[in-house]
């Protein structure tokens, strides 16, 4: 019987546990089914399951993490020797026998090929699942994300039940061991960059990309999963490495160090005078943070929340966006130009009262 290789990197994650349980209860042969699991965490993880000693892990700490991509590289090196590879998130849940599916769909093309999905959404409080999208090309380049995903809610599928596509996300990849040695991963992407690194990459590598319309994975999207202690003890730590990995790929896309870049490039619409703008904006917001005390308890973005009371690190663009939220910490502000600007307002403010 052939096996099938999940690939599963957490970051700081209540889901793991109940994501390895419904591997495992989902699959119609369970049997052929092992896991790597690379878990970034302050916990120490232990599956106790039916099928643990299908289930290989490592843990590490926040602070240890180079990223998904070391991780996913880690994973891929320590535990893949099998005959299928299989990437989602360690939030997600499958359809009833995804192996049997999952199997059958890349066994029906030929060359060099792999099968995705994008992933639809699952709420862990109900397990109630509901489709979002299919991703459908590329909108933009974005200083956030390196790349905007369009979506779209209805694709013309061929018979089967299956597209031709360029963009995918990373929360389901189904590849032969061809495509983890051929494409693998970059160990210096952090996090975000990394679906548009793998687009390239494979696409580079000559593999087409199958994408199924099947409902077969969930992802838990939103941040209901994370944990709060490591997410906020190592929040500096993250933005930094975070903005390294995002300047990193664009260089990366303005030096065209993708192999048939300008192929891709061309089929997506996409320009270098854009990117160079979207360079120019990521660099121009590099700067310190603003130390102030949160008015409000927010989830600002997947790197930023506050709780009422508290202080923090404020990121210069959200405090430009949202002033009224904080209150700043004159004693622990080391901005640059702009912020020393606002800081300046906000004295002569207070002296005049």
């Amino acid at each position: 019987m052939k096996t099938i290789h999940i690939n599963l990197v957490a970051y700081c994650d209540n889901e793991v546990k109940p994501t390895l349980d419904n591997i495992f209860k989902t699959a119609q042969n369970p049997e052929r089914v092992f896991v790597g699991l690379v878990n970034q965490d302050d916990d120490k993880f232990e599956y106790k399951g039916k099928f643990k000693d299908h289930v290989k892990h490592i843990t590490i700490t926040p602070e240890e993490s180079d990223g998904y991509g070391a991780c996913r590289k880690i994973a891929q090196k320590k535990f893949f020797d099998h005959d299928y590879y299989f990437q989602i998130a360690p939030h997600s849940r499958l359809l009833e026998n995804w192996d049997k599916k999952m199997i059958a769909y890349y066994e029906s093309k030929s060359g060099k090929h792999i099968i995705v999905s994008t992933p639809s959404s699952y709420d862990m409080d109900n397990d109630k699942k509901e489709f979002l999208f299919f991703v459908d090309g590329i909108q933009s380049f974005h200083e956030h994300a390196v790349f905007h995903y369009q979506p779209c809610k209805t694709l013309k599928f061929n018979k089967d039940g299956m597209k031709k596509t360029y963009t995918f996300f990373a929360g389901c990849i189904f590849a032969g061991r061809d495509w983890v040695e051929e494409v693998g991963y970059d160990d210096k992407i952090f996090l975000y960059g990394e679906e548009p690194d793998l687009n390239l990459r494979t696409f580079g590598a000559g593999y087409t990309a199958w994408l199924i319309k099947e409902e077969i994975v969930w992802h838990l999207w939103g941040r209901k999963n994370r944990k709060a202690l490591g997410h906020i003890r190592e929040k500096e730590l993250y933005y930094k490495r975070n903005f390294d990995s995002k300047k990193y790929i664009i260089e990366k896309l303005l030096n065209k160090g993708y192999t048939k870049q300008d192929e891709f490039f061309s089929i997506m619409g996409l320009t270098y005078e854009n990117l160079k703008e979207v360079y120019n904006k990521l660099i121009g917001v590099k700067m310190n943070n603003i130390r102030a005390t949160a008015k409000f308890s927010r989830n600002y973005s997947t790197g930023f929340k506050t709780r009422a009371g508290n202080d923090f690190d404020v990121p210069m663009h959200w405090f430009k966006k949202h002033p009224d939220h904080f209150i700043v910490k004159m004693e622990a502000v080391k901005p640059k130009k702009i912020a020393k600007k606002v800081v300046k307002k906000i004295k002569k403010i207070r002296k005049k009262k």
